[in-house]
């Protein structure tokens, strides 16, 4: 068949079954249910073939002694040929690559095949089959049960049950209604009732089949409506992880700067008259700091990139620092902070360890304000280990004791009051399931409220290191200490020189080994680094790692002590920082927390 008339006469074929059969459907499933239509078509046809084969065979017998028989070997080979060419189709409707556009024509030629082997069964009943009853009542039984199959088989098409019923049976009844036979007669009213029983049958064997192909479109329909939304979602979170890696840099670089700069002047202040203002400036960029790492942190979360790295970690270390850092926030709020004794060591992530207390302990502070907060920390059997924190404030309703750890969920709806976003708990929770443990708010019996951090119990010896410097010795060690500082933003850069001269160093910054090098300080006073300071992402494609390598090869010194900043959150920029074997500080950094950095490293 050319191009062009199939062009044109498949949408006009489809268009007229679609009339016939499936008429009330949306206009875009028509094609398809048709093509699940003629699946069904085709899927029953061998043993047809087989059956009509041995029906006409045997018809051939029983009529050959009563029978002309140029006329009855006719017949015969007619409707063999009909019977093995709807063989031959629905082999190759099986066995060749069509599309649903085509499922028409296949139609069109299956019908076309039951419609000429219905009219040659018609044939027979008039001119065929003999008068005498023994005969007729052996072809009606044949013609019976083959129309008995048919209208099961054609059921999907239900207007072709119709073609194939009428053509071979109405001209067989016409002839018994005519004739003067009182038993043929008889056999007319009963191949009349039969017609009606079939055409009854068939009628609700192709509703089911219409309502089956119909919920199935619509099922696929629904699934296929689900995954593009699924895939949407997908899309979104991704592009919203990758906005939230990309833009971490910028986000934390101006707090970064802030928390330097409010450092320097505070060391700058003699008389401590500013210390109020001070104090303000370090809770606002302490909130704004703990905002935008909630967001980067459940962006990491959701997107699986969060590594866990097991060490021997004294449980009394990780609250002395978590309480360190909550001291003047919980000073604000009026609470007490307080821990239970405890030697125990335990195996986990240290860093994820003490961001479930983190937040827990910030929790605490910002819903119970002047309440007392305490940690604990107790062996619950041979295998796990329950860390609490504890308040004394007005608790939460048990029936919120499951919804609280949603993201942004607030007991009250009190975000901006309370400082926070409702990711706290949210992050507590996917933190410790990602240590093997769970998160439960314990019932209370008075007020108050009690976090249940259950974590696997698994020991270990913690060797003996070198305390760290205390606080008072931090300017003692930094004095006179020749530190180059690569950062190419210019708020922080001035932040960290600021700093430094309070501290008593003498820094030199820019943005590129190369750039300091060639400065007049460095070629012509001899400055000679004691420690490098370098962001991790510097513009112009330069990175931290590599322009430490460059001043370690000008100075000759392979073991110049160094340390990167950055703002980078991806796990995989943050799985290459650990390659580099350098010290590494997040911004934003706090100015004690690069004190000890650059006085431990120079040591």
């Amino acid at each position: 068949m050319s191009t062009s008339v199939r062009s044109g006469l498949v949408p006009w074929l489809a268009q007229g079954f679609s009339k016939l059969v499936d008429n009330t459907e949306p206009a875009d499933r028509q094609l398809v249910m048709l093509n699940d239509r003629v699946e069904l078509l085709y899927r029953q046809g061998t043993v047809g073939v087989i059956v009509h084969t041995i029906v006409i065979s045997l018809l051939t017998y029983l009529f050959w002694d009563q029978v002309p028989h140029t006329n009855l070997l006719v017949w015969a080979v007619v409707m063999l040929i009909l019977g093995w060419t709807r063989g031959i189709v629905i082999y190759l409707f099986r066995n060749t690559d069509r599309s649903v556009e085509d499922a028409a024509l296949w139609a069109s030629l299956f019908v076309l095949l039951i419609g000429l082997v219905g009219i040659t069964w018609g044939y027979a009943g008039v001119w065929l089959v003999p008068d005498s009853t023994f005969e007729q009542v052996m072809y009606i039984l044949l013609l019976g049960g083959t129309a008995a199959g048919t209208a099961s088989t054609l059921a999907p098409l239900f207007f072709s049950i119709v073609i194939a019923l009428s053509t071979s049976l109405i001209p067989l009844i016409l002839r018994f209604a005519t004739d003067g036979q009182f038993e043929q007669q008889v056999m007319a009213g009963g191949l009349v009732m039969f017609f009606m029983a079939m055409m009854a049958t068939a009628r609700n064997a192709s509703d089911m089949i219409t309502l089956a192909l119909s919920l199935r479109q619509e099922n696929a329909d629904l699934v296929s409506s689900l995954e593009h939304e699924r895939h949407a979602l997908e899309i979104s979170n991704r592009a919203k992880t990758r906005f939230l890696a990309a833009a971490s840099h910028d986000l934390r670089q101006p707090m970064h700067a802030m928390s330097l700069t409010a450092a320097a002047f505070r060391l700058q202040d003699k008389a401590h008259d500013l210390d109020p203002l001070f104090d303000r400036l370090d809770r606002s960029i302490h909130t704004m700091d703990g905002l935008v790492t909630s967001l980067l942190d459940i962006s990491k979360l959701d997107a699986g990139t969060v590594q866990v790295t097991r060490t021997p970690t004294r449980i009394s270390d990780v609250f002395s620092s978590v309480l360190s850092e909550a001291a003047v926030m919980a000073d604000a709020a009026g609470n007490r902070l307080e821990t239970d004794p405890t030697d125990l060591v335990l195996v986990t992530d240290r860093t994820l360890l003490e961001s479930i207390i983190r937040n827990l302990v910030g929790n605490a502070i910002r819903h119970a304000p002047g309440s007392t907060v305490r940690l604990s920390v107790s062996p619950s059997d041979n295998a796990t280990v329950v860390i609490s924190v504890c308040d004394d404030g007005p608790g939460i309703p048990e029936a919120l004791h499951e919804q609280i750890f949603e993201e942004f969920f607030q007991v009250d709806g009190q975000s901006s009051s309370r400082g926070g976003l409702g990711l706290g708990l949210a992050i507590v929770s996917r933190l410790t399931h990602l240590l093997g443990g769970k998160v439960a708010l314990a019932p209370q019996q008075h007020s108050g409220a009690r976090f249940n951090v259950t974590l696997p119990y698994e020991t270990a010896q913690l060797e003996t290191s070198q305390a760290d410097m205390d606080d008072s010795d931090y300017l003692d060690a930094l004095d006179g200490l020749r530190v180059v500082v690569l950062e190419d933003d210019a708020d922080g850069q001035a932040a960290v020189l600021d700093l430094m001269a309070s501290w008593g160093c003498e820094a030199v910054a820019g943005q590129t080994a190369r750039e300091i090098v060639a400065s007049a300080l460095v070629t012509q006073g001899g400055f000679v680094p004691h420690v490098v300071i370098s962001d991790f992402q510097l513009s112009g494609g330069h990175h931290g790692p590599d322009e430490i390598r460059e001043f370690r090869r000008h100075f000759d010194d392979e073991n110049l002590p160094a340390a990167l900043l950055t703002g980078e959150t991806g796990s995989d920029r943050l799985r290459d920082l650990d390659t580099f074997g350098l010290e590494v500080l997040h911004k934003p950094v706090r100015a004690d927390d690069l004190a000890s950095l650059l006085a431990r490293i120079a040591k």
